[in-house]
């Protein structure tokens, strides 16, 4: 159960977080199937150290400017590099290129406008 916690918090974070709203808009995030040992080159906006895929994938989420991500190997610190980025490889497919140990992921974004509703 001990080694459990630490997903559930994460899934519950998760939820939380893909839950919230601006006053003017929602934004849902989907994330595509890893791409094995690929990255997208000179769109890196912030890069941190990471667990898992899982945590990648919220700080992806919680950057407003972020549309995908690469994951670098694990290290002997069992840590990753996620890198956030600005852009895909629908914008530059000329920017993927081929990087040992990495994923690459894109994201779908849909951004929901809300409608404030006043009294008369």
């Amino acid at each position: 159960m001990a080694t459990q916690l630490p997903q559930l918090l994460l899934f519950a974070i998760l939820y939380i977080s893909t839950s919230r709203c601006t006053e003017d808009y929602c934004r849902q995030m989907h994330f595509t199937t890893p791409i094995k040992d690929k990255a997208l080159q000179g769109h890196v906006i912030y890069i941190s150290e990471v667990p898992d895929l899982e945590v990648c994938q919220l700080k992806c989420y919680l950057e407003p400017n972020c549309v995908s991500i690469n994951l670098g190997p694990s290290k002997a610190n069992f840590k990753r590099s996620c890198e956030l980025c600005n852009a895909d490889s629908q914008q530059y497919p000329e920017k993927i290129v081929s990087k040992e140990g990495y994923f690459y992921q894109e994201t779908n974004v849909n951004i929901i406008m809300l409608m404030m509703l006043h009294d008369v």
